[in-house]
């Protein structure tokens, strides 16, 4: 019997439009797939080279006429829940049609392909990306987060990462404690602690995320990791420890389950950092925000994904 090697889910929507990819290349990464990859899409690939492969230098008429497939790369172990992304997708995509088929496959070229086009990437004012088969050295005033992303619990370059690290920047002073909700593979973590917090704890439903962000944690050499620390947990639930600072990179329907929790451990001169929301989403979030006693300070938006600034109501 034939060996099988890698399985992928291969999601075929009848739209180039490009908030809509991304979206389902996040929900495909929130599902732990291990890469993401986009076929078919000419609007998209104009504008969006796919990083697991060459751009295509002729596109025929009966590939543009072609759905376009968003690709999630999962290995042989890992347990796909399609039904919760089929519910997802459905909730996102409600005007477009789309399917869902999952296959099995032997040949693994594309991860080592996307190696060689996942390159360092400076994503703040002070902070830079780099997997740790580039050698890099940073300036004096940058600060070097080194990753192997492995199983692609986030690898800096989507924008929502982007927007996490530079609120974290914008919002950090020195001294603070952290509470990194979705950590994946630790990138939020480490640039708190880079930009200056005293403490970091990360957390993640996902063994396999937590198991990366404690991997990555041998890799940083420009930084004192000495106080962060990775746990499995389910968002806030359980959590005793107050902070100056949570931030968290999860989807929206997810991000309001732990509103409440998010209330009891912030201290009151605090900010909750939120990311990982579609801007056509944006409106929705805000209203459940304002249902739970949230307040936004700073919203900023970086190609169709929005990042929250918030803070606890406060009584007049």
């Amino acid at each position: 019997m034939t060996e099988i090697l890698w399985q992928k889910v291969i999601v075929s929507v009848d739209t180039v439009d490009t908030q809509l990819i991304d979206w389902i290349s996040y929900l495909l990464l929130e599902q732990e797939a291990q890469g993401t990859e986009v076929n078919y899409a000419y609007g998209y690939l104009e504008n969006h080279p796919d990083l697991f492969g060459e751009m295509p230098q002729e596109i025929s008429d009966e590939m543009l006429k072609k759905d376009t497939e968003i690709i999630g790369y999962y290995s042989e172990e890992q347990v796909i829940d399609l039904e919760t992304l089929d519910k997802a997708i459905k909730d996102a995509l409600s005007e477009v049609q789309y399917s869902i088929k999952l296959e099995s496959f032997e040949n693994e070229n594309w991860q080592k392909n996307w190696m060689q086009h996942y390159h360092v990437q400076r994503v703040s004012r002070f902070i830079t990306i780099a997997p740790i088969w580039e050698k890099y050295e940073g300036s004096k005033d940058e600060k070097v987060i080194r990753l192997d992303p492995g199983l692609a619990f986030g690898t800096g370059t989507h924008p929502t990462t982007q927007l996490g690290v530079q609120g974290l920047e914008m919002y950090i002073r020195g001294g603070e404690t952290v509470l990194d909700v979705g950590t994946g593979s630790g990138i939020l973590a480490f640039a708190a602690v880079a930009l200056g917090a005293e403490k970091v704890d990360g957390f993640d439903l996902d063994p396999q995320a937590v198991e990366s962000a404690i991997q990555n944690k041998d890799f940083q050499a420009d930084i004192d990791i000495s106080n962060v620390n990775f746990a499995v947990n389910d968002l806030l639930v359980g959590v005793t420890q107050e902070a100056d600072l949570i931030v968290a990179n999860i989807l929206p329907h997810i991000l309001v389950n732990m509103f409440e929790d998010a209330r009891k451990l912030l201290k009151d001169d605090g900010y909750l950092l939120l990311g990982g929301i579609i801007e056509d989403q944006a409106t929705k979030l805000e209203a459940s925000l304002k249902e739970h006693g949230w307040k936004v300070v700073q919203k900023n938006i970086l190609n169709g994904w929005v990042g929250y600034v918030t803070e606890k109501e406060r009584d007049e």
